[in-house]
């Protein structure tokens, strides 16, 4: 008789699937990152107010918008990793 809670009983035929985990820690690079980006901001807003021509407060804020698409992409590479699952947890159930 076949037991529903056993190993053996699907196929084995079926894919492994791999475990994504993440992983948390605060850094003192991060909140330099962050104060760079608001200097970045601010400085291009106070930019567009003045009569300076208008490129120099659009650069900036070019700069810091490509910073915060590095730095969500750098986190996702840093926090997320991919491993294969251990030899009992290797099908779907």
């Amino acid at each position: 008789m076949l037991n529903i809670h056993s190993r053996h009983h699907y196929a084995p035929h079926r894919k492994r699937i791999p475990r994504i985990t993440a992983t948390g820690e605060c850094r003192v690079t991060t909140m330099i990152n962050d104060l760079l980006i608001a200097i970045l901001f601010v400085s291009g807003s106070l930019f567009n107010f003045t009569d300076m021509p208008a490129v120099y407060g659009n650069t900036l804020y070019l700069f810091g918008s490509l910073i915060l698409a590095g730095r969500a992409l750098y986190n996702v590479k840093i926090h997320l990793s991919i491993e294969q699952p251990e030899e009992s947890q290797r099908y779907w159930k």
